[in-house]
């Protein structure tokens, strides 16, 4: 069945919470994705643990659990504790589990799709065809993050998230029939871990992508630099202890440049960050601003993976970027005269103090984001539904 075919065919998404208000990168993907699909003609019942399921399916999700509910969870559970993950387990929820099993038992979907490595032990109980959008490739992420952890603890435990992550990626449930990456590298790091699967499924890539809103933000420029990131998450604490304690004084020393640490939920240490001339400003409705008005936004992440999403959004408001190799995986080609890649504090800030000199064109950057617009972006992810949807209906 296709979206032509008369009544809209259904896919059953499930993801993290948040993207009904995205306030992150993850979940800024898995919003769009849910609009293009909607726009490409299906309906899409969205669920994520810990959350209320879809409107339209709330009554079938509160009935009284049934035995088959138990055995569903017991399943599910049992997927979770032989990955090993603790960063996965944690996203387990048995209401969840009957909420997808009454879905799944009174309604047809032409296909499921799973946002997250962390979620896959549910598609063992999820209608098939299943797609699975990779955000990163988490074990790569994790081992990235093991190599730039501060102490042995952290080293340690990273390195076994690391191992355990990439069990998941390769032992994947046999109805997944598509993988999406968010990047060719992504694909290549992903293709090489399945090895000999057969049946193998396709593995496309569905790229991060950027609103066209960013396209149209003119104004001035103040005195800014920005960090732009969930600066509760680990990786992006450490990012900006470096840029802060380690680039920054290089910046100060030459410059009158202001720094602006801005996203959600800041940890303590990132608070501690705050000085004369380095704000942290935290849990804004809306980042773009901060970014279109500065001079150059920064990357300078030790551990990544996938395509950075808060680049491509600062090259949109036509926001020159500054970033480390890591900060900038997936996007190495567009490296550059608006894109800068810098590895050590000393040309990191050297990177900074040009490009904010050069108060370059708005036209540059916009120019190397253009092709990332959403709707180009997830074009590979929808006609992988719809072809996943087209053999399913070829088998029935």
């Amino acid at each position: 069945m296709t979206p032509e075919s008369g009544r809209r065919p259904r896919v059953l998404l499930l993801s993290k919470p948040g993207f009904e208000h995205p306030r992150d990168g993850g979940s800024l993907r898995v919003h769009n994705i849910i609009n293009e699909l909607r726009h490409a003609g299906y309906a899409v019942d969205a669920f994520a643990p810990r959350s209320a399921p879809p409107a339209d399916t709330t009554g079938l999700a509160a009935r009284k659990p049934s035995a088959g509910d138990w055995v569903a969870a017991g399943r599910v559970a049992i997927r979770y504790a032989r990955s090993g993950s603790m960063s996965s387990a944690r996203w387990f929820d048995h209401r969840l589990v009957s909420a997808l099993s009454a879905a799944g038992s009174t309604r047809r979907y032409v296909a499921t799709l799973v946002e997250f490595t962390q979620l896959l032990p549910y598609a063992y109980i999820l209608p098939s065809p299943v797609i699975v959008d990779m955000h990163n490739i988490e074990s790569e992420l994790m081992a990235n993050y093991a190599s730039s952890a501060p102490n042995m603890l952290r080293r340690t435990i990273a390195s076994y998230e690391a191992r355990r992550l990439r069990h998941m990626e390769r032992f994947l449930p046999r109805g997944t029939t598509h993988i999406t990456t968010v990047s060719s590298r992504d694909r290549e790091l992903l293709d090489a871990g399945l090895g000999e699967r057969s049946p193998a499924p396709f593995i496309t890539v569905a790229p991060n992508g950027v609103s066209s809103d960013a396209f149209h933000i003119e104004g001035s420029r103040d005195n800014s630099i920005v960090f732009v990131a969930h600066l509760g998450w680990q990786p992006n604490i450490d990012a900006a202890q470096w840029l802060v304690k380690e680039v920054w004084p290089l910046v100060e020393r030459r410059s009158a440049l202001r720094l602006r640490l801005i996203g959600r939920s800041p940890a303590p240490q990132v608070l501690r960050l705050a000085s004369e001339r380095v704000d942290v400003i935290r849990d804004v409705p809306d980042v773009i601003p901060y970014v279109a008005a500065a001079r150059v936004a920064t990357a300078p992440l030790l551990a990544a993976g996938g395509t950075r999403l808060k680049i491509l959004e600062a090259l949109g408001c036509g926001t020159p970027v500054v970033a480390t190799s890591l900060g900038a995986l997936g996007l190495e080609h567009l490296a550059g005269e608006h894109l800068r890649l810098s590895d050590s504090p000393e040309a990191f800030a050297d990177a900074i103090l040009d490009l904010a000199r050069k108060d370059c064109p708005r036209a540059g950057p916009r120019a190397l984001a253009e092709p990332y617009m959403w709707t180009n972006a997830l074009r590979p992810l929808v006609a992988a539904v719809a072809d996943a949807s087209t053999k399913r209906s070829g088998i029935e």
